[in-house]
């Protein structure tokens, strides 16, 4: 009753009648799931009848009770409080006795509260709204975003920076602590922004550390001091970080401060082969490396992997290798030094078969380390053929099957590899256990004819390359068509007749017939396939192929169609096909048989074909 009685007297405009009988529901339901509606109403009617205040206590009184039951959100979520139009916003509520608890929340009744407090440029009142609010509500993130979108539009810097300061306190995560790092240089507050870069360098783990001095550190910004004293910081607190390494190491190149960068490089001349890199490119430039080679005869890993490096890079591979080789008895399976091992040994093996031997066995420890690494299992079996021991090379390469799960590409990569060696037989063997494997007698047709066509096995190979029209069409055109040029057609076309032949097999094989001019003989093939196959995107597709195709597809369509409708397009076509090629009796007969077998039907459909 209190409901229909308060809907009576607002739209009497009885405004006081209507917030009276208000007062007393709410004294009487305040806890009632209607209460925000009914409220919402009544703050309409006093929009209209322009009595702010009231508005705005009852919009106070609808946020605590939406804040107190946890219905911050609507569909919408968060409104954007400076996108928000009052004069336009207000009529949402107009009918609100129909509607749900559910379409009002506290977001969007603060947005209507704070834009009436706008439209009479009410700052202090904003303020204090948005601080009771937080205060009521510390946990709800958001109200510090809003808070902060409202102040973006004022120049009341010191309460944004206090807002920023409050969330980021509430809340210290990357999100907070970039926007403060932006609000700080984009209203040019550099004292402010390297304070709080460094206090945050000294808190931040090393993740988070690097990541913000990615973000908002550049020595273009700011004063060279600031920036070298922020990775400094960084550094110490986490020396194993190369991150900082590298920012300090840019910082004195830019700097060509070239003592203090090639004392930071050599520090870390082990951790890091990017830095490695650089400090040998550095020496080699100004000719440099062979005095640091000079001056590297001590003990300790890092001369001994300095010597091997230098060594290297001036092309005494004896001495490099030699180095290398006691790196590797240290750490056997560290990656750079293995990987340099096996190349050196391989190298030199190619003149001196211990070594190459010595080359073989660093490469299967290396595969055996690391199994997954399809690079270096195919490495270890490449050395192994290399020696002439392809029993050892099979199955080293065997296991890239293995490991691989058994796909596909691994079997394609295995058979590559034998194939490379000339192992044809076992390339080809490769290819058909995985045939076995996955049910699909024609996967990988055309690589299985090249390595056919390697032995010498012509009829073999083109069978294959016939099955590969299926799956790779444009590669196995091309190599039949150079085949039939070069050793002559009627072996080709002998093979072709003899097996089981599809759609898209013949098709594509008439292509070739046409591109060697044999375009009667592409037709025949093409006409005879059409009128056994049931393929509508194949017919579809082979319509195009010549005039003499064209008319056999387009009844073979109409013959094989589902449905009426599609057998009497079909036939229009075809009536159409004949027409256009002055061919009028054959148009005539086509139109007298559509007729003929769809009396009743044909009329209606051929309007809408």
């Amino acid at each position: 009753m209190y409901l229909d009685l308060i809907q009576i007297y607002t739209k009497a405009k009885e405004i006081e009648l209507a917030a009276k009988l208000f007062v007393e529901f709410a004294e009487n339901y305040e806890k009632s799931n209607d209460f925000p509606r009914v409220a919402m109403n009544l703050a309409d009617a006093f929009v209209i009848a322009e009595k702010w205040d009231k508005e705005r206590e009852v919009y106070q009184k609808v946020m605590d009770f939406l804040g107190k039951k946890g219905k911050f959100y609507s569909v919408k979520k968060v409104e954007d409080v400076g996108n928000f139009n009052y004069r336009n916003e207000r009529t949402k509520y107009s009918d609100l006795f129909v509607k749900e608890i559910q379409s009002i929340a506290y977001t969007d009744v603060l947005a209507r509260l704070i834009a009436s407090l706008s439209k009479e440029k009410k700052v202090a009142e904003i303020l204090e709204i948005y601080s009771n609010e937080i205060a009521k509500y510390p946990e709800q993130e958001w109200l510090y975003e809003q808070r902060i979108s409202w102040l973006e539009q004022t120049n009341l810097f010191d309460e944004q920076l206090k807002t920023y300061k409050t969330a980021l306190e509430k809340f210290p995560t990357n999100n907070w602590r970039d926007k403060l790092a932006r609000w700080f240089v984009r209203n040019k507050r550099d004292d402010d922004f390297v304070k709080f870069s460094t206090d945050l360098v000294e808190k931040l783990d090393d993740e988070e550390t690097a990541k913000y001095l990615a973000e908002h550190i550049s020595s273009k910004l700011f004063e060279e001091k600031f920036y070298h004293k922020l990775y400094q910081t960084a550094h110490r607190r986490f020396p194993h970080n190369l991150s900082f390494v590298k920012g300090l190491l840019k910082f004195y190149q830019t700097n060509k401060r070239e003592t203090e960068w090639r004392n930071l490089a050599a520090e870390y001349y082990f951790e890091s082969p990017e830095i490695r890199d650089e400090f040998l490119n550095e020496l080699a430039k100004k000719g440099e490396l062979q005095t640091y080679l000079n001056q590297s005869d001590r003990e300790g890993i890092i001369y001994q992997l300095f010597r091997a490096d230098a060594n290297l890079r001036l092309s005494r591979y004896e001495e490099a290798l030699e180095n290398y080789r006691k790196l590797a008895e240290i750490y056997p399976y560290n990656p750079e030094f293995t990987n340099r091992l096996v190349n050196l040994t391989r190298s030199f093996g190619q003149k001196e078969r211990k070594i190459m031997t010595e080359s073989a066995e660093f490469a299967k420890k290396r595969a055996d380390f690391e199994p997954s690494n399809a690079v270096y299992r195919t490495e270890s079996g490449e050395i192994n053929a290399e020696l002439g021991d392809y029993k050892s090379a099979k199955i080293e390469w065997q296991k890239l099957i293995e490991t691989g799960k058994g796909s596909g590409e691994n079997h394609l990569e295995t058979a590559s590899v034998y194939w490379d060696y000339f192992q044809y037989d076992e390339a080809l063997q490769t290819i058909r256990d995985f045939r076995v494997k996955s049910q699909k007698r024609d996967i990988y047709a055309f690589e299985a004819g090249a390595i056919l066509e390697s032995q010498h096995k012509k009829n073999e190979a083109i069978s294959e390359y016939f099955q590969a029209l299926e799956n790779d069409a444009d590669k196995a055109k091309k190599r039949l068509k150079t085949l039939a040029e070069r050793d002559g057609f009627e072996q080709i076309e002998t093979i072709f007749q003899s097996q089981k032949k599809s759609d898209w097999q013949t098709f594509y094989y008439a292509e070739i017939l046409r591109d060697l001019e044999k375009t009667e003989q592409a037709n025949q093939i093409l006409s005879q396939q059409i009128n056994l196959s049931k393929d509508l995107d194949f017919l579809d597709s082979v319509r195009d192929f010549s005039d003499e195709v064209s008319p056999i597809a387009l009844k073979r369509q109409a013959e094989i169609a589902i449905s009426p409708r599609k057998s009497i397009s079909y036939r229009l076509r075809l009536a159409d096909f004949y027409r256009e090629n002055n061919q009028p009796n054959q148009a005539k007969q086509v139109l007298a048989n559509l007729r003929q077998k769809f009396p009743t039907n044909y009329g209606v459909l051929s309007e809408n074909c």
